[in-house]
């Protein structure tokens, strides 16, 4: 409860000196705030869903919200609205990148559905590529907000995997459409957790970084990309050449038990090696 009210505090704080002054762009924004606020809202969906309480859980989530900002909603979309859009050139490059790679992402699902079945290796790992160019122009251009962003995709994940597995109509059936093609050994029809994983794995250095919310002096680091390299760059290396030129098993069982293959360890090993090397001789950061 303590820490619902200084959540409360912190953002009331941060947004009443703009909405005073009247100048939504120079709002003092508190993202570990907005996160919390955000993650206390999703955890209170979940609970709900879980419930079984069909149309009370977006309304549980709404009214937290609204208690926690203390604002009417249209006070609310303002403050998301000029936290996205700051009216900065770079902002606006940046959101459209991100948004053509949604759109890719969303396009490429659609085509697999009408033309096949099931989707092999090599198409799922066009999710890992999508948001590997995300995280790399968001570090490279607006780290913080990629943080923010980052919350918020994952979160948004999710909800969405919460409608699905709970049959909340009337998007299961079309979610179920979308999803299930994608899933491997690794998952079920009842929780596809790979999603969830692939953001939490490759955002991770960033969500651990936590002096980035606060500190004016924050600087990017090679260790940020860390996510990048080893799930979205080593892990999809590992799969596809695991896939189709593995032989060997890992002994012990372990490649049994998840058809891991020593000829796609030894691809993901050096992929990452060579992506470093790369990165080092060129000093890109």
């Amino acid at each position: 409860m303590y820490y619902l009210y200084n959540l409360k505090f912190k953002y009331k704080n941060s947004v009443s000196k703009s909405f005073m002054n009247k100048d939504f762009k120079s709002l003092v924004y508190n993202d570990k705030a907005l996160i919390g606020i955000s993650w206390i809202a999703t955890c209170s969906f979940i609970v709900m869903t879980l419930i079984r309480k069909r149309r009370f859980p977006c309304e549980s989530s709404l009214i937290i919200n609204i208690y926690l900002v203390e604002s009417d909603l249209k006070g609310t979309f303002l403050i998301l609205l000029f936290r996205v859009f700051d009216g900065t050139y770079k902002r606006l490059c940046l959101l459209l990148f991100w948004l053509l790679c949604a759109i890719e992402s969303i396009l490429f699902s659609i085509m697999i559905n009408c033309r096949q079945r099931k989707a092999n290796t090599t198409h799922r790992k066009f999710f890992h590529l999508t948001i590997s160019l995300i995280i790399i122009s968001g570090l490279y251009n607006d780290p913080l907000f990629l943080a923010l962003s980052g919350h918020l995709m994952l979160q948004i994940f999710i909800i969405i995997e919460t409608f699905r597995n709970q049959r909340i109509e009337p998007w299961s059936n079309f979610l179920d459409q979308m999803f299930l093609i994608f899933i491997d050994g690794q998952d079920s029809h009842d929780l596809i957790l790979t999603p969830i994983f692939l953001l939490a794995g490759m955002f991770l250095p960033l969500f651990l970084d936590t002096t980035m919310l606060y500190s004016p002096h924050w600087t990017l680091k090679q260790r940020h990309f860390s996510g990048v390299l080893s799930v979205g760059v080593g892990d999809s290396f590992a799969a596809i050449v695991g896939s189709r030129f593995g032989r060997i098993p890992w002994p012990f069982g372990f490649g049994n038990k998840s058809r891991k293959t020593i000829e796609g360890s030894i691809a993901m090993f050096f992929t990452q090696i060579i992506i470093v090397m790369t990165y080092c001789i060129s000093g890109i950061c």
